[in-house]
């Protein structure tokens, strides 16, 4: 009804429906959208998948109507600006990731005997190729969950990230973050370990 917001946890998803029902009914109603990914960041999964002319035009026309936007980088925001330079930038805010991790803290240890955790699902963009010939992987969350608690490191590749939940929880759970000197990392661990090329990371 008149006065309401509504607030879409995944801005991707399409709205024409949404906002036929709003404008058809002359109602006044805002739409905040919370947006995490994009064909408009080339080294998404979208980008690669989807044809861009209509998937960009979709994006473009949704983050032009919608009345916020809401990122969890300051990064994020400056590549949406990029991308589309004509959406305005003070609907666009940066919050912190809403996210409880304390559900984590029984796979804490003090005992730190695994070195290098790579916390990141198995896809081109996340550079798992780096690990495919060594890696191990955890066969349940617990266990997995179990490996972050007691690493030393937790190490990223990634050629896109605009937030990273994985490295969130690894670090949540005291690994020290290896990270790229790029992207969302130097905004979100200003503790953790940067490079610059892959050569330049010596565990």
């Amino acid at each position: 009804k008149n006065g309401d917001e509504l607030v879409l946890l995944d801005a991707w998803f399409p709205l024409e429906q949404l906002y036929y029902m709003i404008e058809a009914g002359g109602l006044d109603v805002k739409v905040t959208g919370v947006l995490h990914a994009g064909c408009y960041d080339p080294h998404d999964f979208l980008a690669k998948k989807l044809d861009n002319l209509w998937a960009l035009t979709f994006e473009h026309a949704v983050f032009c109507r919608l009345d916020k936007i809401i990122v969890f980088s300051s990064f994020h925001k400056q590549l949406l600006l990029e991308s589309f330079p004509d959406l305005k930038e003070e609907k666009i805010f940066v919050t912190a990731f809403p996210y409880d991790a304390s559900g984590l803290d029984e796979h804490y240890s003090d005992c730190r005997d695994i070195d290098v955790v790579f916390p990141h699902r198995l896809d081109e963009e996340k550079g798992v190729c780096t690990f495919a010939a060594t890696a191990k992987q955890a066969k349940t969350k617990q266990q997995y969950y179990n490996l972050l608690g007691r690493a030393k490191y937790a190490v990223s590749w990634n050629k896109q990230e605009t937030f990273g939940i994985a490295m969130a929880e690894a670090a949540y759970l005291g690994a020290t973050p290896l990270c790229p000197n790029k992207l969302s990392y130097p905004e979100l661990y200003g503790e953790g370990r940067f490079f610059d090329a892959m050569t330049d990371l010596i565990v």
